[in-house]
């Protein structure tokens, strides 16, 4: 095709996550936060790269009316592959669900080392978050 850069990791293959962290909620609904993780690959076909990722997060949330909360950061994605580790900016959000501290969470990150490359630089997941 033309147009279309290098796609040698291109793969767009699913993945599960975990995460741990811990955080700290300021009086004026700030937090900062710090979470590390893993994503298992799902991969079963023989053709593509399969490798898990361990990850470490750093965020900044404000907490809005309602209880929900966007925030901001920077990912450090792939930390255990020198060859293909990339800081990554974070978009987020949360939403609460229930009556116990459960949050639905969706993530956005845009990996810095082919910025310019947005057709092969893209990450999006969604989850759920609890705080103890």
């Amino acid at each position: 095709n033309a147009g279309v850069g290098n796609i040698d990791f291109a793969q767009c293959s699913p993945i599960l996550g975990f995460k741990i962290g811990v955080a700290k909620k300021f009086q004026n609904d700030w937090e900062i936060a710090g979470a590390a993780g893993v994503a298992f690959s799902l991969v079963n076909d023989g053709n593509k790269v399969r490798e898990h990722e361990a990850l470490v997060d750093l965020e900044a949330n404000k907490y809005l009316s309602g209880g929900s909360f966007v925030g901001t950061g920077i990912s450090f994605w792939d930390i255990t592959h020198s060859d293909t580790f990339p800081p990554a900016w974070m978009l987020h959000f949360g939403v609460p669900i229930g009556a116990h501290p459960v949050y639905f969470v969706g993530e956005g990150r845009l990996f810095l080392r082919k910025v310019d490359d947005i057709t092969n630089n893209y990450q999006f997941w969604a989850g759920l978050r609890v705080h103890f």
